[in-house]
């Protein structure tokens, strides 16, 4: 591992991480709300529906795509949604 990758030994990234996932309502209620009130199903068939349906361009959709959908993402565009900053060290 390298000094930027993150660690899961490390509690106080992973509580930073934590609240900006809270802060971009990343819940099952946020997530729901972004995909207009639609749940998800496991059925990977099903992602390009989702990504549809997630608003262009907001965080929220980034970590859906990245963490849920298994959608990739542009490096620059995650960290814009993660804010870093944050809790790199």
């Amino acid at each position: 591992m390298t000094a930027d990758e993150p660690s899961v030994d490390d509690p106080e990234a992973l509580a930073a991480l934590r609240a900006r996932l809270l802060e971009l309502r990343f819940t099952a209620d946020g997530i729901g709300e972004a995909l207009g009130g639609d749940t998800l199903s496991r059925d990977p068939q099903d992602a390009p529906r989702y990504v549809r349906q997630l608003p262009t361009g907001s965080p929220l959709s980034t970590v859906v795509k990245l963490f849920l959908l298994d959608v990739p993402v542009g490096a620059g565009e995650a960290a814009d949604a993660l804010a870093p900053g944050a809790y790199q060290r």
